[in-house]
């Protein structure tokens, strides 16, 4: 039994290796990666089409790369599950990356940092982790100093690799099923 409304489905493949394998100076290129993967658009759906697809499919959609790890989340009503899972089919085999995006979300996380020191939650978060991980590298926020060294080759050659073989990624899929 499971706490889903009647109908609903979650989908999660996640596989080990993330931003941490590569050297700390190609991080942020590696870290940003999902994020312009999924500003860029997936195959023929703009970022803008792939909303409207989502949001017309009652479909959540998510990509990550984390530090030890790399992602792909979907949620969505039984009714539409061949929308997250073309999502899913399309994050591995036709990956967009635009020059624009890169900009995009490169100006975004910017923003997210110089704003950083005005949020005491995060302020707090940040000090926290960096005296309990003994300021490990790999488990830092980015800096603009880690921004410096982003290349979008970089990233979109990282997405590309992390996510070409759908067989290194363990496949979990959660619902209100009817037992037969």
């Amino acid at each position: 039994p499971t706490t889903f409304e009647e109908g609903e489905i979650s989908i999660k493949l996640f596989a080990n290796g993330g931003f941490s394998e590569l050297n700390p100076s190609k991080r942020a290129s590696a870290e940003l990666s999902a994020d312009i993967f999924l500003e860029s658009g997936i195959a023929d759906l703009t970022r803008d089409k792939l909303s409207v697809l989502m949001y017309s499919s009652g479909t959540d959609f998510a990509i990550k790369v984390g530090t030890f790890s790399r992602s792909i989340e979907a949620f969505s009503a039984f009714d539409n599950i061949d929308v997250p899972l073309k999502l899913i089919n399309l994050s591995f085999t036709k990956p967009n990356f635009k020059e624009t995006a890169c900009r995009t979300v490169i100006e975004r996380i910017k923003q997210l940092i110089k704003n950083r020191t005005q949020d005491l939650e995060k302020t707090f978060e940040l000090s926290y982790m960096a005296i309990n991980t003994s300021s490990c590298a790999a488990l830092r926020s980015l800096t603009l100093a880690d921004l410096e060294c982003f290349d979008c080759k970089v990233s979109e050659k990282f997405f590309e690799e992390a996510f070409s073989n759908p067989r290194d990624f363990t496949c979990v899929i959660v619902g209100d099923f009817a037992e037969d």
